[in-house]
């Protein structure tokens, strides 16, 4: 019913596992663009974070929304 990120029959990651992977980019990721202070980390930062949060919603994973949701609560 809906079109998401389920993978080739092949893959090692499931659609839950790669919706951890995804959390814990952007958690990483935004812990490291804090530290820095170059403009050009927090550009990259801005622009990844759209397309990593699209790719976390095309997983269909409420585990991974519920994980994004904690993260960006403690980040903050």
């Amino acid at each position: 019913m809906m079109d998401r990120l389920a993978g080739a029959p092949h893959d090692v990651v499931n659609a839950n596992g790669l919706a951890f992977v995804i959390a814990t980019i952007i958690a990483f990721y935004h812990y490291l663009c804090l530290g820095s202070r170059s403009k050009l980390v927090a550009l990259s930062y801005l622009i990844l974070l759209p397309i990593l949060l699209y790719a976390l919603v095309l997983t269909g994973s409420r585990s991974g929304m519920i994980l994004v949701g904690i993260f960006s609560c403690l980040l903050h």
